[in-house]
């Protein structure tokens, strides 16, 4: 059964369209996919950079305290009102410092003065004592020197009272160690967060201990929390989780948290190490698996919804080609007469270029003649002066067959005295576009020096540019 020449012609028609649209399907859904992962990687690059930005933030803020804190170390505060003079400004540049605390040490023999001057600073009775966890006070061991609170001043509305003055400052357990390493290697150390009861209230504080250039530390006393709600309580966007651990104490609570909107992807957190004393803290900015899945899913979608349009467009204007095909081939039948009529043109042409080409081998023999004439040869040159085509009279004047000289470097066969020469004659011939003439010495196969003079052409097609050299050469008498 035949078929009919309708369905043949839909078939011709519609086979490219259904075609385009299936490729342009496949290629809308490869490039949606490779959108959502170049997005994901954008919001990571920025993610980290974010992450960057907070930690050179904690940072500055760190060294700006310390910077503080030591300047109030180094200063010589010989009195009491001069450190509460001094200390009160630190503590209004940062509320979140409860307390400020200058560590003296104290002979043995000056206790009894020390402890009525502390008294009549305090203005209540005052007796060095160790730290305590109960009401009654514990007994204090005899000692040589004791490392004492000498003076200390709190915020107005701090829960850490001025009882610490007095208290020698080696007897608090949590101390021991960071004090210890100031005064033994005289750096900056701070305790771990410490969980403190006084008045009847719990505590989350840590202490920097900085030593002074002269004798003695300043201890600053810090809640971190509010220090680190301080910093970054302008952090704007809800997509990322932060939090900030000490390191050491890494399984218990984080000093500070910031819950996203959603669940975080620990996968892509990034952190960071911030040093404190030497005690180090580590920074954690978590992105929610909304927002990565979100920053992806947006793009995808733009992208599948032009991609579609793009291919229903692509695919109505190949049919709309393909009909237009078919009429043209349709057409194409009546236009047999026009076909013969170039075709006998194209065979005229054909014998017009036998007739050019049979001229243009007899001007080639007659420039061979010329060059024989003149007992010489010409030759042609690549672009790294091979040696291509030679004509047969080179055997008479350098005693060398042409098909020994195929292929071999042109510069070979000069003097290597005159190669210098040869070379910027033949720079000169590329760069100006002329014919460039040189006198000089070839070799023939013994070796022997051949006085010629060469004429050098650079090849310059328009399509493909420099493609080598043509040169003639002739004895020189």
């Amino acid at each position: 059964m035949a078929i009919p020449a309708s369905a043949v012609r839909w078939t011709a028609i519609l086979w490219l369209p259904a075609a385009v649209f299936l490729v342009g399907l496949g290629t809308t859904w490869f490039s949606a996919y490779a959108a959502r992962s170049a997005t994901q990687a954008l919001v990571l690059k920025s993610l980290h950079e974010q992450e960057k930005r907070l930690s050179t933030v904690l940072r500055s803020h760190i060294s700006q305290l310390i910077a503080e804190g030591q300047a109030l170390a180094d200063f010589p505060s010989d009195t009491f009102a001069l450190f509460q003079h001094r200390a009160g400004i630190l503590l209004g540049n940062h509320h979140y410092v409860m307390a400020v605390e200058a560590l003296k040490p104290v002979a043995a023999g000056q206790r009894t003065t020390v402890e009525q001057a502390l008294s009549a600073e305090v203005g209540e009775p005052v007796r060095l004592g160790r730290w305590q966890r109960g009401p009654s006070p514990e007994p204090l061991n005899s000692a040589e020197q004791y490392l004492i609170v000498r003076w200390a001043r709190t915020q107005p509305d701090a829960l850490v009272a001025d009882s610490t003055v007095g208290l020698v400052a080696t007897t608090v357990p949590h101390w021991r160690r960071a004090l210890d390493l100031a005064l033994r290697e005289d750096r900056i150390t701070a305790t771990p967060i410490t969980d403190v009861r006084r008045g009847g209230v719990d505590l989350d504080a840590l202490r920097l201990f900085i030593p002074a250039s002269t004798t003695g530390l300043v201890s600053l006393a810090i809640d971190p929390q509010e220090w680190l709600t301080t910093i970054y309580r302008d952090i704007p966007s809800p997509d990322f989780a932060l939090t900030v651990h000490d390191l050491s104490q890494h399984a218990k609570m984080p000093l500070f948290q910031r819950t996203t909107s959603g669940p975080g992807d620990a996968s892509v957190a990034v952190r960071s190490e911030i040093a404190l004393g030497d005690r180090s803290w580590m920074l954690t900015l978590t992105p929610s698996r909304q927002a990565m899945v979100a920053a992806g899913a947006a793009a995808r979608w733009r992208i599948i919804i032009s991609g579609f349009l793009l291919t229903v467009l692509a695919a109505a204007v190949t049919g709309w080609l393909s009909a237009r095909l078919f009429e043209y081939k349709r057409q194409l039948a009546r236009s047999d007469r026009r076909h013969q009529q170039l075709q006998l043109r194209f065979d005229n042409s054909v014998v017009e270029r036998e007739v050019l080409h049979r001229a243009l081998g007899d001007s080639e023999q007659r420039s061979r003649d010329l060059v024989a004439l003149h007992h010489g040869f010409v030759c042609e040159l690549d672009e790294q002066l091979r040696i291509g085509y030679i004509s047969d009279q080179v055997v008479d004047l350098l005693q060398s067959p042409p098909a020994e000289l195929a292929q071999q470097s042109f510069t070979d066969r000069v003097v290597p005295a005159e190669r210098t020469n040869v070379n910027a004659a033949l720079h000169a011939a590329r760069e100006e576009g002329s014919v460039t003439r040189i006198d000089t010495w070839l070799q023939d196969a013994n070796s022997t020096p051949v006085a010629v003079t060469c004429r050098f052409k650079a090849l310059i097609d328009p399509i493909n540019g420099f493609t080598g050299y043509r040169l003639s050469a002739h004895r020189r008498e």
